[in-house]
């Protein structure tokens, strides 16, 4: 028999069983952790450890194997937060808040299948609006996680996913025409705005990298730009931060994107 105020029950076959909620359904039900311990002592320590990392936001690290997904998403951030640049984190944070988390979170694992995930693809295109490349992008994402949880399940079912096509578009390139008349625009009454894109018209560079030029990037007796860094503004995740935004200079994104760019006479001179 259960003691008063407790889900704690000896089950038939002998061992202790402690239920606790642990949160909802995508119905609306009430979702339900299970801990078993050989004696009631050793059951009542496992709920009371669940209930605590529950509270604390922290993965269940008790008996069965039953999980929401956002559990193994939050976990899987937390593992792979050190091995990826900050702004990289910041984006794998939106997404799974975002999109990921909101609309699968609340399936067990074992409840996750191909159709669904295709479900969430086409809601993700048509309901949110979001580009090709954007879901993609989440896609990947899932993809890791879902692997990340299978080294976990060896029992996780096999989940095929689609990426949608994206349609590219054929870029539009300035004439000559026009190129002078947007560059007579630029000179106009200079300032650091039509500098920074007149910049980027003649060194191809992209805003943040020239967000994030120093005087020592520059060298004039050789005519040369050393790019190293760009400039990021990124969601503040510290407990400080909450909903503000703060800016970054990191290395570019990959390692080609650190180079030198030759400066003409006529850009060396403005």
């Amino acid at each position: 028999m259960p003691r008063k105020g407790e889900n704690i029950y000896k089950r038939k076959d002998g061992r202790w069983e402690a239920r606790y909620v642990k949160g909802c359904t995508t119905e609306g039900k009430t979702a339900y952790g299970y801990c078993y311990g050989k004696t009631y002592r050793e059951a009542k320590a496992k709920v009371t450890e669940a209930k605590a990392r529950l509270v604390q936001n922290l993965p269940h690290t008790g008996g069965g194997t039953r999980r929401c997904f956002s559990s193994y998403c939050d976990e899987w951030l937390k593992i792979n937060r050190s091995k990826v640049k900050e702004s990289t984190y910041v984006k794998y944070l939106s997404m799974l808040d975002k999109h990921i988390k909101p609309k699968l979170g609340n399936y067990y694992v074992q409840s996750l299948s191909s159709v669904l995930i295709e479900q969430f693809s086409y809601e993700l295109l048509s309901e949110n609006g979001l580009s090709p490349k954007t879901v993609r992008d989440i896609l990947t994402l899932l993809r890791s996680i879902l692997k990340y949880v299978s080294r976990q399940l060896p029992s996780m079912p096999h989940i095929d996913i689609v990426y949608p096509k994206d349609s590219r578009k054929e870029m539009r390139v300035l004439n000559k025409d026009e190129q002078a008349i947007f560059t007579s625009y630029l000179l106009t009454d200079m300032d650091a705005r039509k500098f920074g894109t007149l910049l980027a018209l003649m060194t191809g560079m992209r805003i943040g990298e020239i967000c994030a030029l120093r005087w020592s990037d520059v060298d004039l007796s050789e005519n040369v730009i050393h790019v190293h860094y760009t400039m990021q503004r990124i969601k503040d995740t510290s407990e400080e931060g909450q909903t503000r935004t703060k800016v970054i200079i990191t290395e570019p994104k990959s390692e080609t994107s650190i180079r030198d760019i030759p400066l003409t006479e006529y850009a060396a001179g403005l």
